[in-house]
């Protein structure tokens, strides 16, 4: 679908047009109309109509971000959770470390990177501690937990990251934004033997 929604009320119109309610968009652990606003304008997301159905498509990069100990005990990283200005709390899935969307042209690669540096403040990385693995292929449309009524499409590489030493916050990390702030912490995943 070709940007031709360039204002804030248009996008409403359109969203009204394909029968999406966005009332109650904002509140607990949603996103707001105006959020997904900006990610259509920056190329994050996109639209398709399947079956006269709307459908919301994210190209994304999935990083698995492992530490391991020098005594052996592997770690790996996880979103715990997302606590929202408003009072909402989101809780995360346990299988992976972090995801961002990817702007239409954005590399694997430059997205991983730039995932790391505004997620968790991991900036600098050798690329050589990336190891690439299957992509995620566009699967069937699933809800959202962001934006209910809007099904929606992701799809995108995804990469295994051992995190050095150097970069390693025993406590992990928080990313805090203007609307939110994302909480990743360490798991256990094998103890020494």
């Amino acid at each position: 679908m070709k940007k031709t929604l360039t204002t804030l009320v248009a996008f409403r119109a359109f969203l009204d047009e394909h029968g999406i309610d966005y009332s109650t968009w904002g509140e607990g652990p949603t996103k707001t109309v105006e959020r997904l606003f900006y990610e259509y304008l920056s190329g994050e997301t996109t639209f398709i109509l399947r079956k006269k159905r709307l459908l919301r498509v994210v190209k994304r990069v999935q990083i698995l971000v492992y530490y391991k100990t020098r005594k052996g005990t592997l770690f790996k990283l996880i979103e715990k959770r997302q606590v929202f200005r408003n009072g909402g709390v989101r809780m995360r899935s346990r299988r992976r470390s972090l995801s961002e969307k990817m702007p239409v042209g954005e590399k694997g690669m430059d997205a991983a990177m730039r995932a790391l540096k505004e997620e968790i403040g991991v900036a600098g990385l050798d690329p050589t501690v990336f190891k690439q693995l299957k992509s995620i292929r566009q699967g069937k449309p699933k809800s959202s937990r962001s934006y209910p009524g809007l099904p929606s499409i992701h799809f995108g590489p995804r990469f295994k990251v051992m995190m050095p030493s150097a970069f390693y916050e025993r406590a992990g990390y928080d990313e805090v934004q203007q609307d939110k702030t994302t909480e990743f912490r360490w798991r256990v995943m094998r103890k020494r033997k």
